[in-house]
Order: structure tokens, then sequence, then C-alpha cells
């Protein structure tokens, strides 16, 4: 079987429920961030530590998973409740990773260490699949997932924590420091 199939040449596509829709549909671009999500893990994994992959490998399959129901597998309520109890997972990774973490006042700055920047990016790609999300499920009216929302929004904070602790052992965190002032 051939990896091209041309059936794309012509700006349209099909999803999971065997609907042809553009390329350029808000679902797509959905499908889009959340792949480049878990491109940008994949990424900062390969640059990590041990224990950043081993955190972080379990919500790259989640993204599958999430892309599968946005693309039209149903959600049921269990699957819903599956993804609640990650987020649940994910708030106890970030309270304790967050402990070890110095208290700030101000914005972080990406960078320090290469880990560090690189999940500083995923976050950044977290945030622009949580803001398409958002707007896709506002033009569809779908809010079946806004468990996918929430989840986004954790991964995000988890990043963030994660972005930090990388800086923890060797560069430190890149403070902001207002240039207008």
């Amino acid at each position: 079987m051939s990896i091209y199939t041309k059936t794309g040449d012509s700006g349209n596509t099909t999803i999971l429920a065997g609907k042809k829709i553009k390329k350029s549909n808000e679902i797509i671009q959905v499908l889009g961030d959340l792949d480049e999500l878990n491109a940008s893990l994949g990424t900062a994994v390969s640059f990590s530590s041990h224990r950043f992959s081993e955190i972080l490998r379990p919500f790259q399959m989640d993204i599958f998973d999430m892309g599968s129901y946005i693309a039209g597998m149903d959600l049921s309520k269990k699957a819903s409740e599956r993804f609640l109890s990650k987020i649940n997972k994910m708030e106890k990774i970030i309270d304790k990773v967050d402990k070890k973490n110095k208290n700030i006042s101000t914005f972080i700055v990406p960078g320090g260490t290469q880990t560090s920047a690189l999940l500083h990016f995923s976050r950044t790609i977290c945030r622009r699949a949580e803001r398409g999300l958002v707007d896709c499920m506002i033009k569809k009216k779908k809010k079946s997932h806004e468990v996918f929302v929430a989840y986004l929004n954790r991964l995000s904070d988890l990043l963030f924590v994660l972005a930090r602790s990388a800086n923890n052992h060797g560069k430190k965190d890149v403070i902001w420091k207002n240039s207008e002032k």
C-alpha cells in the first residue's frame, strides 16, 4: 500500500466519521495543532531526562485519543470520565513538581536549558490547540469536548512547571524584566 493516496490533492480530507471536509475546516485546524503539540512533546522528550519522558509519554498517547474523538469518534461518558481522571492525575504531578520550584511573582522568559525551552515551546502550542478547540466548539456547538479544553489547559500548566523544573538543575529561569521601566 502506498503512503500517498492523492485524495487530499483537491484540498479535502476524510475524518473518522467518514465525512469529507475541507482541510481548512476548524476540526482539521485543531487536529493539526494537536499533531504539532504531540511532535513538539516528542522532541522535548528526546532531549530530556528519563524522568520527563516517563511523565510526558502517557500524555502523548492521550493527545492521539483526543484527536480521534474530535475527528468524530463518539465520546462516551466513560471516556469523558477517563479524561477527567487524567486531569486529576496531572494536577497531582503539577503539585509535586511545583513544590520544588522557586516561587515566582513575574513572567518567565522561555529558555534556560534546552529541555526547558522545548517544554515552553510545547506549552505555547498546547495553548494554541486549546484556543482552536474552544473556537471549534463554539462554531460547531459541541459542548461535549469541554473536557478536552480542561485537559489542554492543565497540560499547559504541567508543561510550565516542568519547564521550570528543567532549569532547577543547571541554568536558572530567565525572569522577565520590564524594559520600559
